[in-house]
This record gives structure tokens, sequence and C-alpha cells, in this order.
């Protein structure tokens, strides 16, 4: 019996977890992620990580997770962070699997004029500045669903119609525009 040899075999795998992780807060209030290319990945997907707050707006030992999106380049700007640590995890994937997870943290001010709790929350969040003039609240498409006009230093916002998902709160005030990321479980 003859074995003929056709090619070389190569056994197929996922990719290797990417190295070289940066993190760095922008002038322009956006977190800078960074990685090394990683050989044989199609896509990385990035999570980010965070503390949350209580009704009290204290922050809890507890973090949460939600993934931010997936990029095919090895950059990505997460322009709206949490407050306090945002600990990012990348991985590489490809059709054979994926990579596991490199970690980066860096961290975002806390905006003392403008808070917002809970976050993560169950379908209400808080929201109190001083004078809130409008609020408008969009999805990760940018699609308005609520755009509220007011004049109190303190909204009470319900997101049961919306379901679970992470949506923006544009907050208008004396103080300007601030925008927040808020997580609905």
């Amino acid at each position: 019996m003859t074995l003929l040899l056709l090619g070389s075999c190569t056994k197929k795998e996922a990719p290797s977890a990417p190295t070289n992780l940066t993190a760095v807060l922008m002038n322009n209030d956006c977190i800078h992620l960074s990685w090394k290319k990683v050989p044989h990945a199609d896509y990385y997907r990035i999570t980010v990580g965070f503390q949350i707050r209580d009704n009290l707006n204290q922050l809890l030992s507890e973090t949460r997770e939600v993934i931010l999106g997936e990029v095919s380049s090895t950059e990505y700007d997460d322009c709206f962070p949490f407050e306090g640590t945002n600990y990012y995890k990348i991985e590489a994937v490809n059709e054979y699997g994926s990579s596991s997870y490199s970690e980066v943290s860096c961290y975002y001010p806390v905006n003392e004029t403008v808070f917002m709790y809970p976050n993560p929350s169950l379908g209400n969040v808080v929201v109190e500045t001083d004078n809130i003039t409008r609020i408008i609240v969009s999805n990760l498409n940018g699609e308005t669903l609520a755009d509220l006009e007011m004049s109190s230093d303190i909204c009470m916002l319900s997101f049961d119609q919306f379901g679970s998902g992470i949506y923006f709160i544009h907050i208008y005030s004396d103080l300007g525009e601030t925008v927040k990321r808020v997580v609905i479980v």
C-alpha cells in the first residue's frame, strides 16, 4: 500500500490572545485602546467591566461586564466610559474559535456635578444635577427613544418600555451637555 501525501497538514485552531494592550484617557474624554495584531484573527471582541453604584450613589464591590462590540482593527475608542475604573477585555476571534482574554484598565474621573444611579439598573435610573433642562435617551444605534424637556435638579427615568440593554443618557443642564452610558439588566 502506498500513501500519497498531497500537501502539508496544519491543525486549525483559535488565535492567540492579543498582546501589548494599552488604554489611555484622551483629551476628548474617550479612552483609546490599542493592541498588537494577532495572526489569523478575523476580528476582536471588546468587553468592559465596571463597578456598580447603589441607590444612594455608593460604589459597590460587585463588577458587571458588557460587550462593547467587535472590530477588525487593532484600535478602539470608548467615547462614553463609565465613571471610575474601566476594565477592558479583548479577545481575538476566527472561524475556529476565540482566544483567551487579555486585560487592561483605565480610570475615568468621576463627574462630581452630574450623578446617575444605579448603574446597572433593573429599570429605573435617577439623574441629579443643577437645573436639568432636557434629557435625551438613545440606544446604541443612535436612535432617540425619549426626549424630555424639564426644569428640575432630579429626574427618575424608567426603562421598562425599552427592555434590557445599553443606553446613552444625554443630560442638558446649566453645565452644558453630559453624556452617560447606562446598562439596564
